[in-house]
């Protein structure tokens, strides 16, 4: 990527960023500022791209999982943005830290995409410090399983920081590696390219880096292949129908 002599280097040149904040200690806002996501999508009448480096702490309740009230919103945004999320931290099953599905597991094509963080070498990022501006925490390695969708560099990047010093900062986390894999995903396509059209290019780019998480699955990074969209029906084959009453208007 090229350097705009302001400190930054750009991964999507030309393409517009809104930030939706939020309070760190309320859910519900967080809520709100997907909310306004949505709003901004359909009130431009436009599809796009939206990150959220951020996932629960405890397990234990999950509001990012499809029926927390946090997956809810999720899904009502994957209908304009594809979402990628960062799968945490915790160096465990990022299913329970991220939207997932019942029974851990997560669907292709669905809009919204977990990503975890790698190191140079294309390996799991196993440790760190510093995941976010201003903190000097210690992260313990990237989560992983099947729920992790796609990888991106996520270890020791260099990163600008309002209260560092010079202003930067040497961070890691899967906070990284999500919009990494956003502006990849915002690179291709116009404001009517659909999100499962920007999942398609994601998971079909992707790349064997020769490493596996623990759980023995290969890390798949994301890269940029250019700007072909390929094919993919607008609408996705029925798995399955129930009716009430008669299977009349199911054959």
């Amino acid at each position: 990527a090229n350097s705009n002599n302001a400190r930054i280097r750009g991964i999507s040149p030309n393409v517009k960023i809104a930030a939706h904040g939020w309070n760190q200690s309320s859910v519900a806002s967080l809520v709100v500022a997907i909310d306004n996501a949505i709003y901004v999508a359909e009130t431009l009448g436009v599809h796009g791209q939206l990150n959220m480096s951020l996932n629960t702490s405890n397990p234990a309740s999950n509001a990012f999982a499809h029926n927390g009230l946090i997956g809810k919103g999720m899904r009502a945004a994957s209908n304009r943005n594809f979402i990628t999320e960062s799968a945490g931290n915790f160096n465990a099953a990022a299913c329970n830290y991220g939207f997932s599905y019942p029974g851990g597991t997560w669907r292709a094509y669905d809009g919204i995409m977990l990503v975890g963080a790698i190191q140079l070498n294309g390996s799991r990022m196993t440790g760190g410090t510093n995941p976010f501006p201003g903190s000097t925490v210690a992260v313990d390695g990237s989560n992983y399983g099947n729920c992790v969708e796609a990888w991106a560099p996520g270890h020791e990047i260099t990163s600008l920081d309002p209260v560092g010093p010079s202003l930067t900062r040497i961070s890691t986390g899967t906070s990284y590696s999500a919009p990494i894999v956003a502006s990849i995903a915002s690179r291709v396509g116009a404001t009517t390219t659909r999100p499962i059209q920007r999942e398609w290019y994601i998971r079909n780019s992707r790349v064997n880096t020769g490493y596996t998480d623990p759980t023995g699955l290969p890390i798949m990074k994301a890269q940029y292949v250019g700007t072909s969209l390929g094919t993919i029906p607008k609408i996705l084959p029925i798995i399955n129908g129930w009716s009430m009453t008669s299977f009349t208007n199911l054959t």
